[in-house]
């Protein structure tokens, strides 16, 4: 989601030592980030400036003005950016360095690291994520700074001594089916009933009424509204990720990037597995981890249950945050800049030049997104047919 980019590559630009920020936030459309998630990020709304991602290199000597460029971006706008900024800077001798930077932990998806192989810098977040894009590199023999930099997430205070404070953590579209959600509401009441001295609270992403573009289709406001009367103990919510670290006593989710930062500071950790291990859940990667538990398992035995993986936990979460380590590799990157050349093959899409599908197959594509979705035809047609 576009407030997880946000987050992600400020959190590493406070790591830079001695750096000046300024925020650029490729235009998707209206309302992609609510004001409560720009506070959030800690950032003020008319400190953001918004583009389109082609349009930063029209405007003379704008990219120059600056050594770094931290891309904190989805996959697409990755491939179209080093696409033009490779054309941009080519046979130059000086160009600012990029630091490639994914939203959260992303489960050795090959796609999220071949959009960013061509960075100077690729920061994972686990030792997983790391030996897969180190092997990906080598394979396009591609030089590109690897580090195992663990999740870009705020070091905090926790207390985990008690268990009064369960967390569920909702996801966009995780699960997507009513009848998924509807469940899931039905076994966290059965969780309150049963530990009336405990407090369930359900996270959610958005506050009611805020608006943001990923919305759920069946959110569970919605759903918690046909449940009447509820137990007192069983909340809803809507804060800043950092308080509820600080609160938390167990975390569940489906496959929340807050599973993992729960798991950073030592907090219990467990992933729902009622409907199966399955991609559409993001939960595969859960397999060894010994923390994937069903709802049953999970309310009967609260207090006696399974510790984490170790070997699991090593290989797919980095704990450190490699700050020394950034900046080290930035001072490197800094002062051996390579020029790009016109032979240079960019890694993944973006050396592409033009799509390789038919006339008939990229009209009749075409056309299914025109009546799908008119707004963003118009606005991909200016991004890709440049």
């Amino acid at each position: 989601t576009y407030d997880s980019f946000l987050k992600a590559g400020l959190s590493v630009a406070h790591n830079i030592e001695n750096a000046d920020i300024d925020v650029y936030i490729h235009k998707v459309c209206k309302q992609q980030l609510s004001k409560k998630q720009i506070h959030d990020a800690g950032l003020q709304a008319n400190k953001i400036q918004y583009f389109y991602i082609s349009d930063i290199f029209k405007i003379p000597d704008f990219l120059e003005k600056y050594q770094i460029i931290i891309l904190s971006a989805g996959n697409g706008v990755c491939y179209r950016f080093f696409k033009e900024y490779h054309q941009h800077f080519l046979n130059k001798a000086q160009r600012p360095i990029v630091i490639g930077v994914f939203p959260g932990v992303i489960f050795g998806d090959t796609a999220s690291i071949n959009a960013r192989l061509n960075s100077d810098i690729l920061l994972c977040y686990s030792t997983n994520d790391t030996q897969i894009a180190t092997q990906l590199a080598a394979l396009n023999n591609n030089h590109v700074d690897i580090i195992n930099y663990g999740l870009p997430s705020e070091r905090l205070s926790v207390n985990t001594q008690a268990v009064d404070n369960i967390y569920f953590i909702d996801q966009v579209r995780i699960p997507y089916r009513y009848e998924e959600r509807e469940y899931v509401i039905n076994q966290l009441i059965k969780l309150a009933q049963k530990y009336p001295d405990r407090t369930v609270y359900i996270k959610t992403r958005i506050a009611k009424n805020e608006k943001t573009v990923h919305q759920d289709k069946f959110s569970y406001q919605s759903i918690l509204h046909k449940h009447n009367p509820l137990p007192s103990n069983l909340k809803i919510i809507h804060e800043d990720i950092r308080d509820s670290i600080r609160k938390m006593d167990i975390c569940l989710s489906f496959s929340s990037t807050v599973s993992f930062e729960a798991i950073q500071h030592n907090i219990p950790s467990f992933v729902i597995s009622d409907f199966g291990i399955a991609k559409e859940y993001e939960n595969i990667t859960f397999l060894g981890s010994d923390i994937l538990i069903n709802f049953n398992q999970f309310i009967e035995n609260i207090d006696n249950l399974p510790q984490i993986n170790q070997v699991w936990k090593e290989s797919n979460l980095h704990i450190t945050n490699e700050k020394y380590q950034l900046n080290k590799s930035i001072n490197l990157a800094l002062s051996n800049i390579v020029p790009y050349k016109p032979e240079d093959i960019l890694c993944g899409r973006a050396f592409c030049c033009k799509s390789q599908l038919s006339f008939k197959s990229r009209f009749i594509r075409k056309t299914k997104k025109f009546f799908r979705n008119p707004s963003r035809f118009f606005i991909d047609s200016k991004l890709f047919e440049k």
